[in-house]
């Protein structure tokens, strides 16, 4: 069974009424209900790192005066902020979702700069955004998935931290909102930034560098975007504008569109192609091979060429077993950059992907996408897009906040489903499928 995304209409009245989610799910039903991914207040399992950031926000503590936690009253309500800084430094998905936010913050403050704080592998993908004026990088070492040594990637991180303080700082930003709820979170650069209002989860540590920390208040059944919602909300968006929270990204350029379009026609790609994204960031959440191969060789029975994209040693070692085991596929790894992976996925008549970037690549454009969805916390992390199945194989263990050896909830995820959630989005025209600037011509 799949589930899939309405957006609400913001509400009427009753402003005493706690807030409505702006997603809600239809969902396979799943065993345990899961627990709370807080422990003792933060969200990590390492007992380690709690001890140090509770050892941290203690210090913190005595140093700084201690400040509630904001709820969702709003910070300033009718205050016209003119510079705005929204913050996530960590992984590709997680910055699309943070993007979310843009076309609300935009719709609230229709004079006001946006910039965005992303680690540096997410930039491409915000970069030409309209809606943002600036965009800063800071790759923190324990976000960065690149081989290199751990001293490289500390240097690293000291480098561009020291950059984007001096940005942030000649920005002049007056508010941020950190939309990263783990370690390690934004505060202390946006404190360092000189921002006079800095609003983000205290979960992830750290809160009393924050002027205004948020309590993050699991609930099963809340997307992402909602608890994100919390935090526009404290700055003083209000509902209409956070009903148009929506995934964005820039349409692919004319360079990237002819480079995309070379790249797809060496390999034979004409016409209509199903895009198969085999990447995987965590190896565990993987579909396996042999699966892939099977759906491959149904869509080429139905007449369709297959592209199978992905990137680095171990998706081509997937892709050459994929590509092997179902003849008239193209090897399409390493081929696009994330701009052309873009637009490679706006000229697809659908996708295939993990819960990966590639999926929420597909429902920021609008393209039909099938993402195959582990268990941990689906409900939470999944795609916001409206031509997007997402499915999840039940397994006792499901939902769960940490994954497990077995991986059953992707691992065991029977073929036919998965082709019949495909061939459910092929039947969409394609008028219905992508947003404007990301149609063929």
């Amino acid at each position: 069974m799949t589930h899939g995304i309405e957006p609400l209409r913001p509400r009427s009245g009753g402003s005493e009424r706690a807030p409505r989610p702006i997603f809600r799910a239809r969902m396979i039903p799943l065993a345990n209900k899961p627990r709370s991914p807080l422990n003792y207040g933060y969200r990590a399992w390492n007992p380690l790192l709690r001890a140090y950031l509770s050892a941290c926000d203690a210090a913190l503590a005595r140093l700084a005066p201690r400040r509630p936690a904001a709820s969702v009253t709003a910070l300033a309500p009718g205050r016209r902020w003119r510079r705005i800084l929204v913050a996530n430094t960590a992984h590709l998905g997680d910055a699309m979702l943070a993007a979310a936010a843009l076309p609300a913050l935009r719709a609230a403050y229709p004079e006001a700069e946006i910039g965005f704080l992303c680690g540096g592998w997410s930039r491409p993908l915000l970069e030409g955004n309209p809606l943002l004026r600036r965009v800063h990088t800071l790759d923190h070492w324990r976000l960065n998935r690149e081989r290199a040594p751990l001293a490289r990637k500390f240097a690293r991180y000291l480098r561009t931290r020291r950059r984007a303080i001096a940005e942030i700082r000649a920005a002049r930003y007056e508010a941020a909102i950190d939309l990263y709820s783990f370690y390690p979170n934004a505060a202390d650069p946006l404190r360092a930034g000189a921002i006079p209002v800095r609003i983000g989860y205290s979960c992830g540590g750290f809160g009393a560098l924050y002027t205004h920390p948020v309590e993050f208040s699991y609930r099963r059944d809340r997307h992402i975007a909602d608890y994100h919602a919390g935090l526009l909300r404290v700055l003083g968006v209000g509902e209409a504008e956070i009903a148009m929270m929506r995934p964005t990204i820039a349409p692919p350029s004319p360079a990237v569109a002819r480079r995309t379009d070379a790249e797809l026609a060496a390999r034979g790609i004409a016409g209509e192609f199903v895009l198969m994204h085999v990447g995987c960031g965590d190896p565990r959440k993987a579909w396996p091979a042999e699966k892939w191969s099977e759906l491959a060789r149904r869509m080429v029975a139905r007449g369709f060429r297959v592209a199978l994209a992905g990137r680095g040693a171990s998706d081509r070692r997937a892709i050459s077993r994929i590509a092997a085991a179902a003849p008239g596929c193209a090897d399409c790894c390493d081929a696009f950059d994330l701009p052309e992976l873009g637009a490679a996925i706006g000229r697809a008549r659908a996708i295939v992907a993990h819960d990966s970037v590639a999926a929420h690549i597909a429902a920021a454009a609008g393209a039909p996408a099938v993402v195959i969805t582990p268990g941990i916390d689906p409900e939470c992390w999944r795609p916001m897009g409206e031509n997007t199945i997402a499915i999840v194989n039940p397994a006792p263990c499901s939902p769960c906040f940490r994954g497990c050896a077995g991986m059953e909830c992707v691992r065991e995820l029977p073929v036919a489903r998965v082709a019949a959630a495909l061939s459910q989005v092929l039947e969409r025209p394609e008028s219905e499928r992508l947003t404007p600037g990301h149609r063929r011509a």
